[in-house]
């Protein structure tokens, strides 16, 4: 029906509007009331009400709002939504790295390096082994799958009341999916959903509340079973540092507790950065995972649905998907933190997909690579701005308009974009932009390993050049330009070419034949991507020389 208000119109919401265009009116209803002023009684009961009525408009506005998912700004509004979706909001989520553990000499005789030995960092950020490692004979290193979470086993919650839905919220932010839970001694398993939960299964479920805390829940008698009345519940779970713990590459240097044959000692590192740690979901980015499960109802069928399912996963920031007759699948993932994958990481999306892809396909996921982007910029700074305050405004911008939240794999940068990114920062008068350079990445061809090497292009890098590293031996490698060969280099040596300087490490586990391929682009121009890697600009790697201001 038609608005039948003569006085204001639906898109006056503000105090100002609304009386505005009342007291507008009032030469043509009530001509008599000359005196506009607040001195006139009439004119304050309008401001008075104008004001109540912007109140209300307030609350209206934002009960819309908050409606729809994409336009809310509140964190409960996301979680009702999620309920709503059926979507679990996911906890803390720990970060995970491959650390090298080099002995003093060959050992002697096999060993085992036992789960949960624990490691650090120098600022006590804790890493524990997730599996067991096998050493064989002969030995001078070995891999350490490690995960930034620390187990606390047998904490008592509470007891059942024996009502449906029992829920029992925890003090801490515990690592997402891992709690094992037992009631009077039966082990209940964990579940996503109740949907297929029969009335007979001992299941529980992790969630999230709208205040940010994690809980756990039991079924309600019809899916799941309700736990019986005074019954002891008792839970096991890790905790972790969440995103603190995306440390960076060598950091992980100290032995905590792991214990080693009499005779042997060893050092440790991670030539890695850790990644895929993350605190509890956002609801930047329920707004971006409610939809994704939707679409798919956790059924891989198609190409996008690999790829958005696979950003469900717990510590994976991106995804792209490589289909192979269509029967192998190769999933492309970066961790969050804008890391490349660690083989645990890749191995919880592998079983992240035992149930939601297509019985004939295979799941093979693979780490896409990481290409750092090395800037180097003049700012001339605007007057009574801090220089100091000024470059980290613009390293600030640069490294989130690049970082792995706003990239994708196989993406782009572009000179117009970079230049628009720094003169929008706070304090910026003009830029000139001195240098352009690209760190390549390495994407393993054959190899579950990542390639431990450090790689800048030169300036003398013209155009889009394949490359390859294949292994020989323990102490050599072959490099290839295309199909052509250039020579065998020894590990732990700089190689300078006419467009790349790269020095390969040999970090104890290479096989014979690992290959990995990258890529070198033109330096100084617009970049974009035709590999399976990210382009990311870290803090790091931009170089400012600002003047001009304080």
């Amino acid at each position: 029906m038609a608005l039948a208000n003569n006085w204001i119109g639906y898109i006056d919401r503000s105090y100002e509007q609304i009386k505005s265009a009342i007291l507008s009116r009032l030469p043509l209803t009530t001509p008599e009331i000359t005196d506009h002023t607040e001195g006139n009684v009439l004119v304050r009961l309008i401001s008075i009400w104008a004001g109540i009525s912007e109140q209300f408009n307030y609350f209206i506005d934002s009960i819309a709002r908050e409606i729809y998912l994409p336009t809310a700004l509140e964190f409960s509004t996301g979680v009702y939504h999620a309920i709503t979706a059926d979507y679990r909001i996911k906890s803390s989520i720990a970060a995970t790295v491959d650390v090298t553990i080099l002995f003093n000499s060959a050992v002697g005789s096999s060993f085992t390096i036992a789960k949960n030995s624990l490691l650090q960092t120098r600022d006590g950020i804790i890493f524990r082994t997730v599996a067991n490692v096998a050493v064989a004979s002969g030995a001078t290193s070995a891999i350490l799958p490690c995960e930034n979470s620390i187990e606390i086993v047998g904490e008592t919650l509470g007891t059942s009341t024996g009502l449906p839905n029992q829920i029992f919220v925890l003090d801490e932010d515990i690592v997402d999916g891992q709690a094992e839970v037992t009631v009077n001694g039966t082990v209940y398993t964990f579940i996503s959903s109740f949907v297929y939960a029969q009335s007979t299964d001992y299941v529980f479920s992790m969630n999230v509340n709208a205040d940010g805390k994690t809980y756990i829940i039991f079924g309600d008698g019809v899916n799941g079973v309700i736990p019986t009345v005074g019954a002891s519940v008792v839970i096991s779970y890790s905790i972790t540092s969440g995103s603190l713990g995306n440390v960076g590459a060598g950091t992980i240097t100290q032995i905590t507790s792991l214990t080693l044959p009499v005779g042997v000692t060893g050092t440790v590192n991670n030539p890695a950065a850790a990644g895929g740690g993350y605190d509890v979901e956002s609801l930047k980015d329920l707004q971006k995972h409610i939809p994704l499960s939707l679409r798919t109802l956790d059924r891989a069928v198609t190409g996008q649905d690999y790829v958005d399912i696979a950003l469900q996963c717990n510590g994976v920031a991106q995804a792209s998907v490589v289909f192979n007759c269509g029967k192998v699948v190769y999933i492309y993932v970066v961790g969050n933190g804008g890391v490349s994958a660690s083989s645990l990481l890749l191995q919880r999306v592998k079983n992240w997909f035992e149930d939601k892809r297509m019985v004939t396909t295979l799941i093979e996921p693979r780490a896409a690579g990481i290409l750092d982007v090395v800037v180097y910029a003049t700012i001339v700074a605007k007057k009574n701005f801090q220089n100091n305050t000024v470059s980290t405004n613009v390293t600030n911008a640069l490294v989130d308009r690049y970082s792995i939240d706003n990239q994708v794999i196989k993406g782009s940068l572009y000179l117009g974009d970079l230049y628009q990114t720094m003169e929008n920062a706070e304090g910026v008068e003009r830029t000139e932009l001195t240098r352009l350079t690209f760190r390549p990445a390495a994407i393993p061809r054959n190899s579950a390993t990542a390639l431990v090497w450090t790689a800048e292009m030169l300036d003398a890098s013209l155009s889009t050049i394949s490359w390859s590293i294949k292994v020989v031996s323990t102490t050599q490698y072959e490099l290839y330009r295309g199909a052509t060969f250039v020579g065998t280099q020894n590990f732990g040596t700089l190689y300078t070419l006419t467009e790349i300087s790269l020095n390969v490490t040999y970090n104890g586990s290479y096989s014979v034949s690992d290959i990995w391929d990258f890529k070198t682009y033109k330096i100084g121009g617009s970049l974009s991507l035709d590999e399976l890697s990210v382009p990311i600009i870290h803090s790091e790697n931009v170089i400012l020389n600002v003047t001009g201001g304080i």
